[in-house]
């Protein structure tokens, strides 16, 4: 009773809403002197969300990660007070601290035991550092190799002769500078570790430089993986663009990362908040948990995907997610994955304000929005798959600014429906305005009540123009098709260009100036 009264009035404080994976600082429990540690509200697999009243564990608010080692003294030596140990070399921090007033130096190097993981030789001589009096005598004994908590702020280049390098903690880069890392080097990351470009006041760049030898085809690759021998997937967090300049990826392979990220950013391999540009070709984000990657954020001073071909995907919770304005950058020969096993182009926003062409990616484009407006030149290719969010529609706009090209092949139609292709589960396509085209297209489950005050899943009206062949309107809640004509009448439209199946209503509903207030002119079998 104690611990319910307790958990509800923490539940009440806005620090009670923590993230899984770090304790943060607790209100002091008013019996023990102990603190709680709260979970984010997700959804664990399988269970109900795990919210304010239930705790994840007792925390003592002097000693967050409970390694016997109060914060006051981890912060004193540069230790990370969330981490039992801080060098992710399997002794943790107090038996490596020994005494805070006099901390071990095994070596006698000036390093700290606690912050020299007695698995690493820094300078490559060798000897590992735990042992190495002098880890500066090696090949590498000039090169910084071992990033525990470290910020760059001048351009950095990590160079193949040194790896691998090891990241634990974090690594920010700061200050307008960029980390380069070279074709044939290994970045290993410790466990919860994450690359940070840019923060609130300065850019950060980052060039995974790999190569691929034109003469021998050969590839140079960049790695990042787990630094572990058993690696999981989200042992490490990610690579993150909180103000991004450059981010080029080339060659480059991301794997085992997408760990919690201790608030509300999604688990990613490579989150993109802000950039000023992105490079993504030829390289390999795979078995991690969340996305591959997640750049929803929408750049309005151009193009966001300075390229974006040749890239696979695979063994993730999501491929992708991407703003609806940048989808018309992906170019070809990107692999996603398996449709229904983490193989999707998650889609956020709904507004097409540019000319744009999707091509076909193999898995579908999923849109979270609930409606798709079109204010500019949108060309769907052949093979692309269109999944909607509930009740959603796809509107073109009343201006005449934007039209829709869907130009599918009768072998690879252009296919719009949503997750569960029900009858009535989204609005439709709704033509207000511009001259369209619908080539080898199918319409799936559509036929919700619309703003235009009809409801069918494919709807012209007056202002607007379509050509169309070899349409396929399936599982209709209400008309298939409802045509409103002007200046010209309904026996002009192409009929047969129109198949119905599982259609609740008149298969082609029209209405034209001598006939109000219309006729059903096909019935849906």
């Amino acid at each position: 009773m104690r611990l319910l009264l307790l958990c509800v009035a923490l539940a009440l404080l806005p620090a009670c809403n923590d993230s899984a994976g770090a304790p943060d600082v607790r209100p002091s429990d008013l019996y023990t002197g102990e603190g709680l540690r709260f979970p984010d509200g997700a959804i664990p697999e399988g269970g109900l969300p795990d919210g304010g009243l239930t705790p994840d564990t007792f925390v003592d608010p002097n000693d967050w990660d409970g390694d016997g080692v109060s914060n006051d003294v981890e912060q004193q030596y540069g230790l990370d007070p969330k981490a039992k140990d801080t060098d992710n070399d399997g002794t943790d921090d107090a038996t490596e601290l020994g005494d805070p007033s006099s901390p071990k130096d095994s070596d006698g190097d000036g390093k700290i035991d606690a912050k020299e993981p007695s698995d690493f030789d820094s300078d490559m001589d060798g000897i590992p550092d735990s042992q190495d009096s002098d880890d500066t005598d090696g090949k590498c004994g000039q090169v910084k190799r071992l990033f525990l908590n470290d910020t760059l702020t001048q351009d950095t280049t990590l160079g193949k002769t040194c790896s691998p390098y090891k990241v634990l903690g974090t690594l920010g880069v700061v200050n307008g500078a960029t980390l380069t890392v070279a074709g044939d080097v290994t970045v290993r990351l410790g466990p919860n570790a994450a690359l940070f470009l840019g923060d609130n006041a300065t850019l950060g760049g980052l060039n995974l430089a790999g190569t691929k030898s034109t003469l021998t085809d050969v590839v140079h690759p960049v790695t990042l993986t787990a630094d572990t021998s058993q690696p999981a997937k989200g042992f490490w967090r990610g690579v993150v663009a909180e103000n991004g300049a450059l981010v080029v990826l080339s060659y480059a392979t991301l794997e085992y990362g997408g760990g919690p990220t201790g608030g509300a950013d999604p688990k990613a391999l490579l989150l993109v908040k802000a950039a000023n540009g992105i490079t993504l070709n030829e390289s390999t984000l795979h078995h991690a948990a969340g996305y591959g990657l997640h750049a929803t954020l929408k750049n309005t001073g151009g193009k966001l995907f300075l390229g974006f071909q040749n890239n696979t995907f695979g063994d993730l919770d999501h491929a992708a997610a991407l703003n609806i304005r940048h989808l018309g950058e992906l170019e070809s020969g990107n692999d996603f994955g398996t449709a229904g096993a983490g193989g999707e182009v998650q889609v956020s926003e709904g507004i097409v304000d540019q000319p744009a062409t999707w091509r076909s990616t193999g898995v579908p484009y999923v849109f979270v929005e609930p409606s798709i407006n079109i204010d500019a030149d949108l060309q769907i290719n052949a093979g692309v798959k269109l999944v909607l969010a509930a009740n959603s529609a796809i509107n073109v706009a009343y201006s005449g600014s934007g039209r829709i090209s869907a130009q599918g092949s009768s072998s690879s139609p252009v296919r719009f429906t949503t997750q569960n292709g029900a009858a009535g589960s989204w609005q439709g396509i709704l033509l207000h305005g511009g001259n369209n085209n619908l080539q080898n297209t199918q319409i799936v489950g559509a036929g919700a009540s619309s703003s235009s005050g009809v409801s069918a899943a494919l709807y012209l009206s007056v202002y607007a123009n379509l050509s169309l062949n070899n349409i396929s309107i399936m599982q209709s809640a209400a008309d298939g098709a409802y045509f409103q004509r002007s200046g010209s009448d309904c026996s002009q439209v192409k009929q047969e260009e129109l198949t119905f199946s599982g259609v609740t209503g008149c298969g082609l509903y029209c209405v034209d100036d001598y006939n109000t207030p219309g006729q059903c002119l096909s019935t849906a079998p």
